[in-house]
């Protein structure tokens, strides 16, 4: 089994444990689990950050940064899609976000910012040469 068998695996794990917790039991157990993660966010941050360099570290070893963007556009639509339902939620978040000063986006997003420009500038490169 590959590395990317296994981040594979664990996808599927957390999808079916999350649909399990949500349509097969109480929501609210999803959301107080979610709630507890979320209210650390600079440990949360620091974690995912730490997670996504070594799940990227795996994944780049197999994949290209073109199929990596390919397959970033399929799943993007997913999560619109799974979204749409509540638009007019997520439109009224967007409202909050969109009113902020700059500088405090620039605060808020900059890591995420600088690590997609990064990863499209690699695709860029890969894709002129």
């Amino acid at each position: 089994m590959t590395a990317v068998d296994i981040l594979a695996w664990i996808v599927i794990v957390i999808i079916l444990a999350k649909f399990t917790a949500l349509f097969l039991f109480e929501p609210k157990k999803w959301y107080t689990f979610s709630q507890k993660v979320l209210k650390r966010s600079k440990l949360t941050t620091l974690i995912y950050l730490i997670l996504a360099v070594i799940v990227g570290n795996y994944l780049f070893q197999e994949v290209t940064i073109i199929e990596f963007f390919a397959s970033t556009l399929f799943l993007s639509l997913l999560i619109i899609l799974s979204f749409l339902p509540r638009a007019d939620e997520y439109l009224k978040f967007a409202d909050v976000v969109i009113n902020q000063p700059a500088s405090e986006l620039r605060k808020q997003f900059g890591l995420i910012i600088i690590i997609w420009l990064a990863l499209v500038i690699w695709a860029i490169i890969a894709l002129l040469s």
